[in-house]
């Protein structure tokens, strides 16, 4: 067997082409009927969770520059070209029509995400790429070999919403803590939100996969992407929030995540944070507030003249 081979589960002689999520020789040409109500179901799920920057009225935001910094620290992740060639290749692989509905919604999701947080910034961007260098370099190697199992691209694709921002997204709440009704704590977790549930999806379609990471390559993979965001944290956070119950929380996060993927606890961490995003209720302040603005909106009128 080769060495390919022991770091996998499942169906070990399937091809690319009969996997019946990636391959496209059974590609369908319609949606429906839905085929995979899970993928569905999740895929309806993020879209009534719809919001947009202009709903949390951003542009009052904070000066704090320690949250300025972490917020930074977000943007300057998911505008990256590392991860928009990541979420590109996942997106462009997988072929069932449920799961590419749920990536594009994920795209334009994306997209207001990294609006809200320049939203936050004005004008105070600070470029923090540097800082960030490692964990893309990390996640360039994991993703380098074009023949890289999709199984493989889609754990690295949850570690980066569901683990790589967990130190960074555990100080911002921690942060905001004191003013949890403010536009920028809305927005905030409007957007842990939106992340849970790109891992929960993750997940899903992953377990869906009849080839998959093997669990042992799961952990080691898992272990290296928490060494990575615990030193980033001791480099980079500086807010007096002690980094010990960061650092522990990062790994309750990743014991959730190899529990997500079928594998066990690594760490066996517990947090004093929450690892779960706040209720519906809760996150949808600005939500509701864009709601009642477009239900007084002008009637649509279909008789204009052009």
């Amino acid at each position: 067997m080769s060495d390919a081979k022991v770091l996998l589960v499942g169906d070990l002689e399937l091809s690319e082409a009969e996997e019946p999520l990636i391959g496209r020789a059974k590609k369908r040409f319609v949606l429906f009927p839905i085929a995979y109500p899970e993928i569905w179901a999740l895929y309806k799920k993020a879209q009534h969770s719809f919001w947009t920057s202009e709903s949390f009225h951003l542009k009052e935001s904070t000066t704090d520059s320690q949250l300025q910094r972490l917020v930074s620290f977000m943007a300057s992740t998911f505008d990256s070209p590392t991860i928009r060639d990541l979420s590109g290749r996942v997106s462009r692989t997988i072929q069932i029509q449920e799961a590419r509905s749920y990536y594009g919604f994920q795209s334009m999701r994306t997209s207001i995400q990294l609006e809200a947080y320049a939203d936050i910034l004005k004008p105070h961007f600070i470029d923090c790429s540097p800082s960030l260098q490692t964990k893309m370099s990390w996640i360039e190697r994991q993703i380098a070999d074009p023949g890289c199992e999709f199984s493989k691209l889609v754990l690295v694709d949850a570690l980066v919403r569901g683990l790589f921002c967990s130190g960074t997204l555990t100080v911002l709440e921690w942060l905001v803590r004191d003013n949890p009704s403010s536009n920028t704590s809305s927005a905030i977790h409007q957007i842990i939100r939106d992340l849970h549930q790109d891992v929960q999806f993750c997940y899903v379609v992953f377990k869906s996969l009849c080839k998959r990471t093997h669990p042992q390559s799961l952990a080691k993979v898992i272990k290296e992407a928490v060494g990575i965001e615990q030193d980033f944290v001791k480099d980079n956070i500086r807010t007096g929030l002690d980094v010990t119950l960061v650092n522990k929380h990062i790994e309750c996060m990743a014991d959730k995540l190899a529990i997500g993927f079928g594998g066990s606890p690594i760490y066996h961490s517990q947090t004093v944070f929450s690892s779960e995003p706040l209720n519906e209720i809760e996150t949808h302040v600005g939500v509701k507030k864009q709601i009642s603005s477009l239900s007084t909106a002008a009637p649509l009128v279909l008789d204009e003249d052009f």
